[in-house]
């Protein structure tokens, strides 16, 4: 048939053609130019695949293919007369019917492209580049449909060319359907109120609800994981980055038969703790042993689309791959859409409405971890002895996250009440009888005697006796156990052993920034007792580094504290709300608020960068315990923020505010396949840095850009090339040569001899500056720190840290008695000194207990090898000479913050520590204990030598406060 074909017949108001194929059942439709090319392209690819059969059949169908144009398989008889539908018919044997398709297949069988395989690349090719954009500005159907028209009309000039060009979205669709899209599976739910608490889905809207024989008519849109891990092992760049697990895996395999029972000593990825094991013990379950098989991160939580006006509320539920390192995976665009949840369309009140949202989500868990999932696999890997080919892939949930709401929800427990704790046995006592609000107090008492864990044995039983109960039955054993149901995750405590009490952890983002953090710092303001004009002067002269800047930082604390979010919060409390509190709050408020800034600096700073260790874990621990006294639980090393941010991407779309779950769903499902693709064609093009560019890069130690310093970093690191520990310069020559003081060619000699032996005799050829510096993380794909002219830092003189000032960033190119030339960077510092009182100590500041600094006009010439991190100067209003260290960048906490005391709750016979006036320290002795009036009756302890025997005791007798315990003995 021909290559194009049209119609001026009054079945459409324009050019158009009609179709015969059997593909999508047009049976002679009227569709557009572009429709027919595309579904004429679907025909002869489904008559390529019987080339062999059909060809012989040609001959006996002759002119007799217009007056039938049913009976072929693909597009039936000859078009060619459309144009004119009351012309005779041709003789085949002058045009015969597939002529047209026999030359298109003997170029492709010669490997030759025909111009129209080049046009139909160049057309693919634009749409999947003009998509994103779509995507990104949150255009809508219509307006990208007005963009293909405007494109035809007034950017292509080729006739042929237009002819195909698609104008309408289902075209733009079919494109994206030969590149791997598919659309979401619809199914249909019935949460009718005639059955509650039962409910039923169904595939197509015909069938009937098994509980009241009505259709479903709530619409579910399920992206299903099997065509998700088809696209990730079809692309070379995910397979590599899905193997980061097992690159690491003496971190976590067998690590229980080593006697690790507590994980790898330094905890940074998610294998490293204890939820990561082979799981030996589990007898009954045949063993699967593939790196690639998936573990994923599941999340669960409901956004209002249009505000909080409106009514309509939707949820997601959406997974991430647990395979992935945590700087790879902790990105929006690395969280992949299960579905969206119509909430605003169940019933309330009911714990099962989740149940046949999780349903399809667990049918696939179960038959992939059992059978497994058939894939392509297309690359290599020697070293973990794996292939490209077919192979058969295993996945699990190992975590299922969300808030606190969202996991009651999935979980099935309740959220507050009686038993509001899905972890430990914990009794709330109501503030007064018949009062639905409950405390959880004593808290002394439990930091001492913790509350009894459950266990799923012993709740499966109460989960169930809540799950066949309703109305008032129902009330009464959810409130006494604290479940709500069976929930659908306990197929999988079958399955493989997660356990529904365990694995659904407490996440970090909301249990720091958004509820202590935040409503500690409310409730101040509310006070009234606060100088809000000073604080906001203070916060206003912040000095935010620039990477914080770049990203949500705290700003008017009193006109905007409605508009933060978790990282105005956590940024707010560290680093800055020491220096900005500091003597605006009551000093036992403001000690229980330090302990807050200093479990946010542990878990925002210095524990993420470094890891943490056993006795990191220890003292956050102790650090909640002792904030008041009441956090019952300590939390998990888990955050959501990458997750709560996707919800903006959805939120951010256009939508016509009807059914915008499949508005989300299609959306999110070209963006999957979209983003894959991008990756895949970024992998098959010209690297970021060509051989040249490394070659030179590798020379100057320099390059144009940040983006090709991470990748110079990590193409250094994956070639085994020279590593650059001591930077790499950022942005454009500075071929002029720049002069240094004759002290400071003597500090580069010094340097360069103590660190180089073998140079005895060299030169300093020429000096350059620039403007900023990018130093290295540990690992290649870690955390890398860019510092620029006039930045502070820290950097090791002598073995000591010191303060300084980068003033600038020199290169310097030493040249030896051989004519050997190298590139040596320095940064030229000038350095701070302590400022000390009029007694001669050093000066502190009262609320950081940090040391006041000022600049001095010692400038010294500093290897870049020795700079450490950065850090943050806070001008003292009174002296602005004088500046406040925050070093929010230290790897660990300073020394007279890790020691945290616990108050304890006192008992008959315990051996204490008491601190007495002067701070003067007593032994004593418990010997009775007073409840109500918490006071306790001791016996002192003092010490007392005889004459050749042993140790006498002179014993007193006392009433003290139990308050000023400090420990036991």
């Amino acid at each position: 048939m021909p290559a194009t074909s049209s119609c001026r017949c009054n079945s459409r108001n324009y050019l158009h053609a009609h179709c015969y194929c059997h593909i999508y059942n047009c049976g002679g439709k009227a569709v557009s130019r572009s429709t027919y090319q595309h579904h004429r392209k679907a025909a002869d690819s489904a008559n390529r695949e019987s080339q062999t059969g059909a060809g012989n059949n040609e001959g006996e169908r002759g002119a007799n293919d217009n007056n039938h144009p049913g009976q072929l398989r693909g597009f039936d008889g000859d078009t060619s007369s459309v144009e004119n539908p009351d012309s005779s018919d041709e003789n085949p044997e002058e045009n015969p019917p597939n002529s047209s398709q026999e030359t298109f297949q003997e170029f492709r069988e010669q490997g030759m492209q025909t111009d129209e395989e080049e046009w139909d690349q160049k057309i693919v090719d634009a749409i999947l580049n003009a998509l994103p954009l779509k995507h990104q500005q949150g255009d809508s159907i219509k307006s990208f449909e007005g963009w293909l028209k405007w494109a035809k009309d007034y950017v292509l000039t080729e006739q042929k060319m237009k002819d195909i060009w698609p104008t309408t979205w289902s075209e733009t669709e079919d494109i994206l359907r030969r590149v791997g899209y598919e659309s979401p599976k619809h199914y249909y739910i019935c949460m009718s109120e005639e059955h509650a608490r039962e409910w039923d889905i169904m595939e197509s809207p015909s069938d009937k609800c098994k509980h009241c024989g009505e259709p479903g008519d709530i619409d579910y849109y399920y992206m299903g994981l099997s065509s998700k891990i088809k696209r990730w092992y079809g692309n070379p760049d995910m397979c590599n980055a899905m193997l980061d697990h097992w690159r690491e895996k003496e971190h976590w395999f067998n690590n229980f038969e080593r006697g690790q029972t507590k994980g790898w000593p330094i905890k940074k990825e998610l294998w490293d703790g204890t939820r990561v094991f082979t799981a030996n013990h589990l007898s009954t379950l045949q063993k699967f042993k593939d790196p690639r098989n998936i573990v994923y991160i599941a999340h669960w939580d409901g956004f209002s689309p249009f505000g909080t006006s409106g009514g309509h509320s939707t949820g997601v539920i959406d997974v991430k791959i647990g395979n992935l390192c945590k700087n790879k995976r902790n990105h929006s665009d690395q969280v992949f859409v299960v579905g969206f949840v119509p909430c605003f369309k169940l019933p309330d009140e009911t714990p099962e409405y989740l149940d046949p949202f999780l349903s399809p989500l667990m049918n696939e868990i179960v038959d992939g971890f059992i059978d497994g999932i058939e894939v392509e696999y297309c690359a290599d890997f020697p070293d973990f002895d794996i292939q490209s080919g077919p192979a058969v892939i295993r996945h699990l949930i190992l975590l299922w996250t969300g808030d606190h709401p969202g996991q009651c929800e999935v979980a099935k427990v309740k959220r507050t009440g009686k038993k509001a704790c899905r972890r430990c046995h914990i009794c709330g006592i109501p503030l007064e009888p018949g009062s639905p609000h409950y405390y959880y107090g004593n808290c002394r008492y439990h930091a001492r005697h913790k509350w009894a864990s459950k266990n799923m044995e012993e709740s499966l039983p109460h989960m169930k006796a809540a799950d066949e109960e309703v109305g008032a039955a129902w009330s009464r054993i959810s409130r006494d156990s604290g479940f709500t149901g069976v929930s659908m995750l306990t197929i999988l405590y079958d399955l493989y052993g997660f356990d529904v009490l365990l694995d659904t952890p407490v996440d970090l983002m909301h249990n720091l920034p958004m509820n202590p953090v935040k409503k500690n710092l409310r409730r101040f303001f509310d006070t009234g007792n606060v100088n809000k004009n000073l604080i906001e002067a203070r916060l206003e002269n912040f000095p935010w580094t620039a990477e914080m800047r770049a990203s949500r930082y705290p700003s008017g604390i009193t006109s905007r504290l409605g508009y933060w979010k978790a990282e105005d919060y956590q940024k707010f409390c560290f680093p800055a709300s020491e220096v900005i509190l500091n003597d605006q709050m009551d000093a036992k408020e403001f000690q229980c608020w330090t302990l807050l800034v200093q479990m946010i600096q542990m878990v925002f700073n210095c524990c993420r960068l470094n890891g943490w260790r056993e006795e990191d874990i220890e003292l956050f621990n102790n650090e909640a315990w002792r904030h008041n006294i009441v956090v019952e639980e300590t939390f998990d090393n888990y955050w959501v923020f990458d997750l709560e941010r996707a919800i903006k991407r959805y939120v951010n779309q256009s939508t016509h505010h009807c059914n915008i779950e499949k508005t989300y769903s299609d959306n999110e499902t070209r963006r999957e396949v979209l983003q894959n693709l991008d990756i895949l064609r970024k992998s098959r093009n010209a690297p970021s840095l060509t051989q040249e560019e490394v070659d030179m890069a590798i020379s100057v130690k320099q390059v144009s850009s940040l983006k090709k310093g991470y990748d110079l970093i990590a193409h250094a690191s994956k070639n085994n090339l020279p590593n650059f520990q001591d930077g790499i310069l950022i942005g454009g020559q500075n071929k002029r040569f720049h002069e240094i003081s004759e002290t400071q060619r003597h500090e580069i000699y010094e340097d360069v001899h103590s660190r180089e032996e073998e140079l005895e005799h060299f030169t300093i050829s020429s000096t350059t500056t620039c403007k900023s510096i990018l130093k290295p993380g540990t690992e290649p794909s870690g955390l890398h720190v860019l510092y620029r002219k006039g930045e502070n830092a820290i950097y090791s003189s002598n073995g000591e840290e010191t303060t300084g000032r980068i003033n600038n960033i020199h290169s310097v190119i030493i040249e030896d008695d051989g004519d050997n030339k190298g590139v040596h960077l320095f940064v030229e510092v000038q350095e701070y000194e302590n400022v000390t009182d009029d007694d001669g100590e050093t000066k502190y500041h009262s609320g950081t207990q940090s040391v006041y600094l000022q600049l001095t006009s010692t400038i010294k010439m500093v290897n870049t090898i020795y700079v450490l991190r950065k850090v943050i100067l806070y001008p003292e209003q009174a002296n602005p000479h004088q500046y406040v260290l925050i070093d929010f960048q230290m790897p660990s906490l300073p020394q007279h913050k890790q020691f945290v005391v616990v108050p304890f709750y006192p008992e008959k016979n315990d051996m204490i520590l008491f601190l007495g006036q002067h701070d003067y320290q007593w032994i004593a002795i418990v010997v009775s204990v007073q409840e109500d009036e918490k006071t306790v009756g001791v016996h002192f302890f003092k010490e007392h030598f005889f004459k050749g025997g042993p140790r006498g005791k002179n014993i007193s007798r006392r009433v003290l406060r139990c308050i000023a315990y400090i420990g036991i003995v």
